[in-house]
């Protein structure tokens, strides 16, 4: 059994004679059978996206196949409320057609014109047989079903088991690799990067690095860009970078990072591309150890839980905490022991979001095992006045379970924990690295790869479920980049692998129309799919996002 990829037929460039078949499967699909053409069809590898525009129903539609969701993807938007639109698929052998789902026309109260947006799959959770058929098709009352004719054909999705690399972690005091700033440069020489500019991060240059490294995690700063644009963190040699983002900025100034594991390329370095020109910070955190190296006898694994808060300190919504505002230059020490939250006596690091709200100017936050932090080393989030802003870490944790938090400048602080690694030599929580996928894209026609699109109201919380198949069965957690895109107002999502209760964050976000992303470790227990949840109406009402998985740890 194979996966496969997509290709769509039109009736809009078809032959006569394909055009006849077609009309012959209408009348078929009518009677309750469909006979489907045997048309040629052109090939498309994960991530191609054959689009069109019906010219008889104005329905806009694009589709792929979704390597990691293990299903094709279906995508259009309908101008029509009244019309109605169903997916049927007829496996190899069979002349029966299935109704894989019946879409219903997006609630009328999100987004603007042209119309509700709506988003389909086909057929089961599962791997479809080479030769599957797939059929889009448009009932609308009164008038002829249109269809459109779906194939597909073996796939070269990636290898989910990550070619039997496994990473045991080793963490480190969170220690600055990189700065191109004139005034603070470390290990750079030369002008500000320009756009399009790699930046390469040598073994040399990587602070207390253990041998057999496969892979490092890094926090990575652009400070003062020219412009709106993206960074990404990559193993140097290995890709064309470019093509995936790990830090973005919406516009000129300022200073925004974000977590990134990056394997190495074959000489042990790493390399940071951006888009646009912009100085760059790189905090080297810890580094994953190949567990066959001698170098992991004393690494960690991992071990997720649920995402817990532990620290809040804002007046209506405090935990664990007490007194007024962090302060500007002040250190907050936390227990990640305390809430009940499981963590063992032999943690070596934590993973954790912090998030900072109502800064009261720019600055930085910085994190650090309790007892050890020396202010100004390292940075998790960068701060802008009134802003809300927020950055996943690996942090060290002090034998007694502590953490020190240090705040440049005044804000409020937000820590949701979800796991920590301990000392072993199991299977069990060894990080699996992959080539970054994009598994969800809810930017509707301007998406670019795997458009997947399902969402539903809950209560006051908007619900998206994207399918994560071809990895939950291995995993115990995935590591993710998530990116929100021009929300319309200030807000939040949480991401989890059940329906969110937004009790945790993921990604914090200030300023209608500005791009944030966020690394996530995603506990995924619960089911094999991961929820994209945020406070519908409140006042944000539309949010669009992209998400990548880059690796998962073991169950």
């Amino acid at each position: 059994m194979l996966h496969s990829r997509l290709a769509i037929h039109s009736s809009r460039h078809r032959s006569p004679t394909q055009i006849a078949a077609g009309l012959l499967a209408v009348v078929a699909l009518a009677l309750g059978a469909l006979v489907v053409p045997d048309v040629a069809s052109p090939v498309y590898a994960d991530g191609d996206r054959s689009s069109g525009v019906s010219s008889r129903t104005g329905i806009q539609y694009w589709g792929n196949f979704n390597c990691v969701g293990q299903r094709p993807i279906f995508s259009w938007i309908e101008p029509a409320a009244e019309a109605e639109i169903q997916i049927a698929h007829i496996e190899p052998g069979s002349d029966e057609s299935a109704v894989s789902r019946i879409a219903q026309p997006f609630d009328p109260r999100f987004g603007p014109a042209p119309g509700p947006q709506v988003t389909g799959f086909a057929g089961q959770n599962r791997t479809y047989p080479d030769g599957t058929v797939f059929i889009l098709r448009d009932r609308r009352p009164g008038q002829a079903t249109y269809q459109e004719v779906l194939r597909f054909g073996p796939s070269d999705c990636q290898d989910y088991d990550g070619g039997g690399v496994r990473g045991a972690y080793r963490s480190i005091d969170p220690t600055r690799a990189l700065d191109t700033r004139p005034s603070e440069r470390t290990n750079h020489t030369g002008a500000r990067p320009a756009a399009g500019q790699s930046v390469v991060i040598t073994p040399a240059m990587q602070p207390d690095r253990p041998d057999g490294v496969i892979a490092v995690a890094v926090t990575v700063t652009m400070a003062g860009a020219a412009g709106r644009g993206f960074a990404q963190v990559y193993p140097t040699g290995a890709v064309t970078p470019g093509a995936t983002a790990n830090v973005n900025v919406s516009g000129p100034g300022g200073a925004v990072g974000n977590f990134a594991v990056s394997t190495v390329g074959d000489d042990g370095s790493i390399s940071v591309f951006t888009s646009v020109a912009t100085h760059l910070i790189v905090d080297v955190v810890g580094y994953f150890v190949d567990t066959s190296s001698p170098s992991a006898s004393d690494a960690g694994l991992f071990e997720s839980r649920a995402p817990i808060r532990m620290l809040d300190t804002r007046p209506s919504e405090r935990v664990n905490f007490s007194g007024s505002k962090p302060g500007a230059r002040s250190t907050t020490t936390l227990d990640l022991r305390a809430l009940d939250s499981g963590l063992p006596d032999d943690a070596t690091a934590a993973v954790v979001n912090v998030s900072a709200l109502d800064a009261n100017a720019q600055g930085f936050i910085q994190a650090a095992a309790g007892g050890t932090l020396v202010a100004g080393e390292s940075a998790v989030v960068n701060l802008g006045p009134g802003q809300a802003s927020g950055g996943l870490t690996i942090v060290p944790v002090s034998p007694e379970g502590t953490i020190d938090l240090y705040t440049s400048a005044g804000a409020n602080l937000i820590v949701d924990l979800s796991g920590w690694f301990v000392p072993g030599t199991g299977t069990s929580g060894a990080y699996v690295p992959l080539q970054p996928e994009r598994v969800t894209d809810t930017r509707g026609a301007a998406a670019t790869t795997n458009v997947y699109w399902n969402g539903y109201f809950r209560g006051n919380r908007y619900n998206s479920a994207i399918p994560i198949h071809a990895v939950v069965e291995r995993a115990s957690a995935v590591l993710i980049n998530a990116t929100v895109i021009s929300p319309d107002s200030r807000g939040f999502v949480q991401i989890t692998d059940s329906s969110p209760d937004l009790s945790t964050s993921n990604v914090n976000f200030s300023a209608p129309g500005s791009v944030t992303a966020n690394a996530g470790v995603i506990p995924v227990d619960r089911s094999n799919h991961l929820f994209l949840g945020w406070p519908f109406g409140t006042p944000l009402r539309e949010v669009r996002a992209t998400i990548d998985i880059s690796g998962y740890f073991t169950t």
